[in-house]
């Protein structure tokens, strides 16, 4: 368990690797994600949603379905090298 800080509080665990666990290459709801994960609490989702637009930046998910009603994905091998700038050049 992490060490509190100066003012007492403690860090809040990584549950990035625990969300990408979670992932699948069928897209699913933010809190289908969140219960898959084993997210704690009533603000499972609120972290889900976070820990995923996170994921999303590293280009390890894709974000489908509409704004209000995200769903998300595994990013795949193909995915992730169409997003990513040639090298080669």
């Amino acid at each position: 368990m992490p060490l509190p800080t100066k003012s007492g509080a403690r860090p809040r665990p990584d549950i990035r690797p625990r969300v990408l666990a979670a992932l699948t290459p069928e897209p699913a709801t933010e809190t289908e994600i969140a219960e898959r994960a084993g997210l704690p609490g009533r603000e499972r989702v609120l972290h889900a949603s976070r820990a995923l637009a996170r994921l999303e930046a590293d280009g390890l998910a894709v974000r489908g379905g509409t704004r209000q009603a995200p769903r998300w994905s595994a990013a795949t091998a193909s995915a992730s090298a169409r997003s990513e700038p040639d090298c080669a050049a």
